[in-house]
């Protein structure tokens, strides 16, 4: 799954209860991402960025040249549990 910025609204992602392969996140200017209801990400495939390979990726949400700088603050995944490798 991709997040990015398209201008749809990040309230659709509520309902959201399984990947199957990644979560990738990148220039997102939301200031949350309201994943509640996931509770889990399978991997079967991954993300694969300088050489390691990713099940969640989340990078470069944030947008320069505001007086206070605008993008992700807070990523909500309360029901995904389990093994994390960071």
């Amino acid at each position: 799954m991709l997040i990015c910025h398209t201008g749809a609204t990040v309230m659709q992602l509520q309902d959201i209860r399984e990947i199957t392969g990644y979560l990738l996140i990148v220039s997102v200017h939301a200031d949350v991402i309201p994943l509640t209801s996931l509770i889990i990400i399978r991997g079967r495939t991954l993300f694969s960025h300088a050489g390691r390979n990713y099940s969640v990726f989340v990078s470069n949400n944030f947008l320069w040249g505001h007086l206070t700088t605008v993008g992700l603050r807070e990523l909500q995944l309360p029901a995904l549990h389990g093994q994390q490798c960071f």
